[in-house]
This record gives structure tokens, sequence and C-alpha cells, in this order.
């Protein structure tokens, strides 16, 4: 259902089997315009027999060259062009089209089906990533030694009011280091957009399997991402329980979902490197200003409720209640009391969550919605791709 069309000189016999319809210029004029077929019988009717081993188009062209070194620049190829503007004036006089023949137009159909072009495209994205190793183990080498650093700068924390204000600091930070780098993977994108242009250009494969292969093969790498600065920073800060572990270990694999789909839309819309990463960080840390660590969102609302809006968008929002959660929730331990409060006064965790203006909404709740963004964010990456692929 496609339609090729190149320029070539002097082909093979084997690839001229190929060519279903060829124009043969001569000095920029057009002298012959038909089927492939209909080449040798048409010059044989101006009395220019095809020589016996000859190739069909290497034989026009020769003839071609011959009269041009009559000075075609002035005489514009006079017997050829003159010829087949007769043999036009023939054909329109019969009815039949005069130069190119309008063909009933093709719907344009994909060879392979949607399954095939996913489980190839699947296969490349992880042998590409498989391939560029380096990066994914620069990457995982910089989280491990951040999950270091933050983890014995926060190091087994205990239960003091003073403690879970730097539990607090801790998820956001974390939360920080995990979204921020994200950008960095921008380049790999945009390389990847050259690729993708040329290729469904052509008609190779549907954008929307393109979107859908690339979405899948980041998960498990975040999620080794995920699990590395879990184990490195978890049971430094002293947190205990398998279910709180492995829930970290899900929510920061959301929460670098969420935020690689974020820069891979930024991807499909920005001109260069420079300006996502200018748009895309300027981004992160207006969200990251929101998210209800440094202005809790009954101050928001109450003090500039037109900006709310930025809050509940944020995805750092979720990214921060989500592991504030999995560490004061799902525990009996007590807490105590900012120092001014009297003796004998303790904390809950449910008191200390309540304390940043978090609702009763669960942990998994959070870590759905940003499995929500990252799915948003790889829809509108696709609309972008569908739109731009039709344009082209």
């Amino acid at each position: 259902g496609r339609c090729v069309v190149l320029t070539i000189h002097q082909p093979s016999s084997r690839l001229l089997e190929m060519l279903d319809h060829c124009i043969v210029l001569s000095a920029g004029q057009l002298i012959f315009n038909d089927e492939t077929s209909q080449l040798v019988p048409y010059f044989t009717s101006l009395g220019h027999p095809q020589a016996r081993m000859a190739n069909s188009l290497e034989f026009a062209l020769d003839l071609a060259e011959d009269d041009t070194d009559l000075n075609a620049a002035e005489k514009g190829a006079v017997h050829l062009i003159q010829a087949y503007e007769e043999h036009n004036k023939r054909r329109a006089s019969v009815g039949a089209p005069a130069l190119v023949r309008d063909k009933e137009v093709e719907r344009f159909t994909y060879n392979t089906s949607a399954y095939e072009e996913l489980r190839t495209l699947l296969r490349r994205s992880m042998l590409n990533t498989i391939r560029t190793k380096e990066l994914f183990f620069v990457r995982l080498s910089t989280f491990v030694t951040i999950g270091v650093l933050i983890g014995t700068l926060f190091l087994d924390l205990g239960h003091t009011y003073q403690d879970t204000r730097l539990f607090a600091s801790y998820v956001a930070f974390i939360n920080a280091a995990f979204i921020f780098t994200s950008a960095e993977a921008l380049p790999i994108y945009l390389m990847e957009r050259t690729i993708f242009k040329r290729e469904t250009s052509r008609g190779a494969y549907r954008p929307s399997t393109y979107a859908i292969a690339t979405f899948i093969t980041a998960m498990p790498f975040h999620l080794l991402l995920s699990l590395a600065v879990t184990i490195v920073t978890f049971f430094l800060l002293g947190l205990t329980g398998a279910g709180r572990f492995f829930f970290q270990v899900f929510m920061t694999w959301t929460i670098l979902l969420a935020a690689g789909n974020y820069v891979v839309m930024f991807s499909a819309l920005v001109p260069n490197f420079v300006s996502g990463n200018t748009i895309a960080t300027a981004t992160f840390a207006v969200f990251f200003l929101f998210n209800g660590f440094f202005i809790p969102r009954e101050n928001i609302q109450d003090d500039s409720p037109w900006w709310i809006w930025l809050h509940y968008t944020s995805i750092f929002k979720y990214a921060f209640e989500g592991l504030m959660k999995n560490i004061f929730w799902y525990t009996d331990t007590l807490y105590d009391c900012p120092p001014s409060s009297a003796p004998g006064c303790f904390l809950t965790g449910d008191d200390v969550i309540r304390s940043y203006g978090m609702d009763d909404t669960s942990r998994m709740a959070q870590a759905l919605i940003l499995i929500l963004f990252a799915i948003f964010f790889r829809t509108v990456f696709w609309l972008i791709l569908v739109y731009k692929n039709r344009q082209s």
C-alpha cells in the first residue's frame, strides 16, 4: 500500500524488475513516462530497437545521452522530446491520461500486525538499552552514591520530634533526586525521535506500537534503580518491616516511571536538548515547591487558592505523600511532641502525617495516581507523534 519514489542511474537488471513505473529525462525534458514494461516497445516504435543483452533502462539512457550530444541546451533534446510530445497527444486524443496516469489511491496499510510490530520493537528497544549499558550503569552508580550519601546523613533516625522532620527531609530530597535526574535521558529520546521520523514516514511501524514498546522497555530498568536505592537507604535510616521495604521499592518505581514519561513527553515537543532541559527542569522546580513539604496544602488553600491546582498536578505531591505514609503509617511507633509541648506528650504516625496537611488517601492510591500520570504523559507523547507523523 505504499509508493516508493527514487532516482537512479543505470540500475541493474534485478533492480529493474522491481520498478513498476519509470520516467526518463533528457536534458531535464520528459522523453518517457509509463510502465517499465512499455519502455522497450516504445523506443522500438521510434526506430530504436534494443541491442541484444542490453539493460532496457541503460538502453534508454544511451538514447537520451546520444540525443543531448546535439547541443541539448539549445535544441532541448529535440528528437526524443518531440517524439514523446506527439505520443502524448495521441494518447490524449483517445482519452488516455496525457502525462501521469491517476491511479486509485489505496488506503495506507501496514504490512505487519500491531502484535508483530510490538514484539519487534520491544526486542530492538531492549537490545539498544543493553548495548548502551554504560548509560544505565552510570545512572545506577549515581543513584547508589546519592543513596549512600543521604543514608549516612540521616543515619539511624530515632523517635524524637526532630527525627520526624528529618524523615520528611529525606523523603523530599530523595524524590527530588529521582525526578530531577530523569531529565538526563532527554538526549537519548531526541536521538530516537530522528530515527522514529525516518522509519514511520515509510510506514515501517505504527506510532502506537513504538510508544507502547518504549514504555514497557523502561519498566524493568526503573525497577532495578528503585531496588538499589531502597536497599541502600531503607536500612541506613533505621526503617524496618518487609511490607514497608517492598512498598518503598514499588513507590520509588512509580516515581521514576512518572518522571521518565514526563521527560519523554517533552522530547516530542521541544526542538532540541537545551530548550527541553530548560523547560523540564523549570517545571520540575515549580512542582517541587508545591509538593506539600515546603508549604502545606492548607496554607496554599488559605493564602494562595489560585495556585492550588499546581499542588494537585504535581507528581512530587503524590511521591512525597506515598513515601511519608509508608514510613509513618502501618506502625505502632510513638514520636516525641515538639519541645514546647506538655511533658508526656507523644505523636502517632498519623499525627505526623496530618501535620503536613495530608488526607486519609492510602499510600497505594498515591502510587496508582503516579502510574496514571505516567500513562497520561505517554498518551500525550503518542498523540504528538501521530500529529507530527501526519504533518510530515
